[in-house]
């Protein structure tokens, strides 16, 4: 599986690229550390409504604050259980939002 997913990280700059004006990021995915969830998630609650830092706009110095409040129902904001409690994972459920070059969607 996480194999699977660095493979996509090819697909995901050009993604990032297209929905932030031609900026590349100064993230790689691919060496990001990973929550491991192979041994499941706690639930900790329902995810309202989220809030992120990002550049936007063509050029942009200065970070900008976006919020995104999700629709119901809500997915879910879980911390991995592999014991580490290090790692936030939002878990789709029952939601319907999905992530487009326009951001978060529903």
């Amino acid at each position: 599986m996480l194999l699977d997913t660095i493979a996509r990280v090819g697909s995901l700059e050009s993604t990032y690229k297209r929905a932030h004006w031609g900026d590349e990021g100064g993230i790689d995915p691919a060496y990001g550390t990973i929550p491991d969830v192979s041994k499941g998630c706690w639930i900790m609650g329902e995810l309202a409504e989220i809030g992120y830092l990002t550049y936007k706009g063509r050029r942009s110095k200065e970070l900008d604050l976006f919020f995104h409040e999700f629709t119901a129902p809500l997915p879910l904001l879980c911390v991995a259980g592999d014991g580490s409690r290090q790692g936030l994972v939002v878990v789709r459920g029952q939601s319907r939002y999905t992530v487009n070059t326009r951001g978060i969607v529903g």
